[in-house]
């Protein structure tokens, strides 16, 4: 056989191709249609990042108008990076393409005050991984427009929103918990939100019949005034869920714990307890519970406590 018949065969040729430098794979797109398209596999271009000194210069319409092809599967817009209304036309555009190859749109440290809401909520919902924080400047009508395009959605194709510390302390809680438990996995890491918000999340989670949350992170957020049955409830309604530092009760920590030990059906099989005080909470029922979960995270003050302190 020859080179180029071994090449036929697209896993070989897929497994070539992954060892090429960038300017030789760029070669190869242009050799014929077939090797267009195997080169122009986003796995391949992983590691590849926008030349954002053109992309300030141009701006994202232009860049995406002179890039005939769009092969990268991550997109950050940068603080510098001048984002307007015709650069968001674009690049919707874009993500509804058929082509389109971008799964992930990083707006942290963004300004997007000028773009309308309307435009970025339709944005939002149109790529898989969004990431936002608290330098991520939007307005109380964007986070209204984008909860509302998410709830609302038929075919949404978010499945990841990291909000970590971003201020959604404004938003409906109603409407904030309809919208997130139709998204995967969502960040809420610090972020700023009301203990009627959680309880809202909480019970839409318990109570809603298509419940699409499987990764929840409530690290270092206060749930104290939540109540022990409907935060142990919902929690333990997901796969993952991560409590690290995150401010609790004894009385909340044992209803959790209590709960995954006498389940027959546990759902969760990753927690994240890192950080909660267990100084209240006896030993046997932690070991019970932790025990049933397949992946669990500790402190090494608290595995001390829990394996090695004397009784």
């Amino acid at each position: 056989m020859t080179v180029g018949d071994y090449l036929q065969r697209q896993d070989i040729a897929e497994n070539v191709l992954k060892f090429l430098p960038l300017k030789d794979l760029l070669r190869v797109a242009l050799v014929s249609r077939r090797m267009h398209v195997l080169a122009s596999d986003p796995l391949l271009w992983d590691g590849v990042s926008l030349n954002h000194n053109n992309l300030t210069n141009q701006g994202l319409s232009q860049y995406f108008s002179d890039c005939k092809f769009v092969r990268f599967r991550r997109l950050r817009l940068l603080s510098q990076n001048p984002f307007t209304e015709e650069d968001s036309t674009t690049l919707l555009e874009h993500l509804k393409a058929s082509g389109n190859k971008i799964r992930e749109l990083d707006l942290r440290s963004c300004n997007l005050k000028d773009v309308s809401p309307g435009m970025l909520a339709e944005i939002v919902t149109n790529v898989m991984i969004v990431k936002m924080d608290n330098f991520t400047k939007l307005s109380s009508r964007h986070w209204q427009q984008i909860f509302t395009y998410v709830s609302k959605s038929q075919n949404l194709v978010l499945k990841e929103l990291n909000l970590c510390s971003v201020k959604i302390g404004h938003v409906s809680p109603n409407l904030l918990a309809t919208a997130l438990i139709k998204i995967e996995k969502v960040n809420l890491e610090q972020s700023k939100i009301t203990k009627e918000q959680i309880h809202a999340i909480m019970t839409h989670i318990i109570n809603s019949q298509n419940v699409l949350l499987k990764d929840l992170d409530l690290c270092e957020i206060d749930l104290r005034e939540i109540s022990p049955d409907i935060l142990a409830a919902g929690a333990l309604s997901l796969e993952k869920v991560s409590l690290e530092r995150a401010k609790t009760t004894a009385k909340q920590t044992k209803e959790i714990l209590t709960r995954i030990s006498s389940s027959k059906n546990l759902l969760i099989k990753d927690l994240d307890l890192c950080g909660i005080d267990f100084s209240e909470v006896p030993r046997d029922l932690i070991n019970a519970g932790m025990s049933k979960v397949v992946r669990r995270s500790f402190t090494a003050t608290q595995a001390w406590y829990i394996y090695m302190k004397p009784t």
